[in-house]
């Protein structure tokens, strides 16, 4: 599988953890700690099939790195949230998430939303 998933999120230990999951799937992974530094690695990686982006983050928060990918072609976003609040879910979706998980989310739930959306 050749892939390129960018991992958005301000705990470092969660990127890891999602680089983790996503190179045993044979993707690269490319990471950023806001939804600022996200839009630098976009430009730098066009390449990019999917972004999995938190959505509490400092600078711009994953609400906002969905409002300014809106309307621009690129890769499918997955948020994560710790919030776990059905209008986190039904906003990031408006705004053109393709799916939400749950912090903490299982492995296999962020392999099959992976799968789902670098495959195509």
């Amino acid at each position: 599988m050749s892939c390129t998933v960018l991992v958005v999120d301000d705990e470092p230990y969660i990127r890891h953890l999602i680089e983790h999951v996503v190179t045993r799937l044979g993707c690269r992974v490319v990471m950023a700690g806001d939804g600022e530094q996200a839009l630098s690695q976009l430009d730098e990686h066009p390449e990019t099939n999917l972004i999995i982006s938190d959505l509490s983050m400092p600078v711009l928060d994953g609400f906002g790195l969905l409002e300014r990918l809106r309307g621009r072609p690129g890769p499918a976003v997955v948020i994560l949230t710790s919030r776990g609040q059905e209008s986190d879910e039904r906003q990031a979706r408006e705004l053109g998430a393709v799916g939400v998980l749950t912090k903490p989310f299982s492995r296999q739930d962020l392999l099959g939303i992976i799968e789902r959306h670098v495959s195509a």
